[in-house]
């Protein structure tokens, strides 16, 4: 079964800098990994990917203090943004996280 997202009528796309905090995160397998890789707050990158998961209107990585796991709509997020953030990076010959 695929698993649809869909954002709320009258609401943005996500935006490109919550789904690249996201890929980081998944990445760096934690926040304060990711908030290195992209020279942001730690607090920063959380706010981006609890305000991507709101215009989502899903929950994408199960936290709890100690750990961090996707969910499964999470892991198909994932593949999905992360073959776009290569092609965006290969496009524009920098890093996608």
């Amino acid at each position: 079964m695929k698993t649809r997202l869909k954002v709320g009528s009258g609401v943005e796309s996500p935006s490109f800098e919550g789904a690249r905090a996201f890929v980081c995160v998944v990445e760096a397998k934690s926040f304060t990994g990711a908030a290195k890789r992209l020279t942001l707050p730690k607090s920063a990158v959380s706010r981006r990917v609890s305000e991507l998961e709101a215009e989502l209107g899903v929950r994408l990585l199960h936290r709890t203090t100690r750990s961090l796991a996707l969910t499964e709509v999470g892991v198909a997020y994932y593949e999905r943004l992360r073959r776009v953030l290569e092609a965006f990076s290969d496009a524009n010959d920098g890093s996608a996280c």
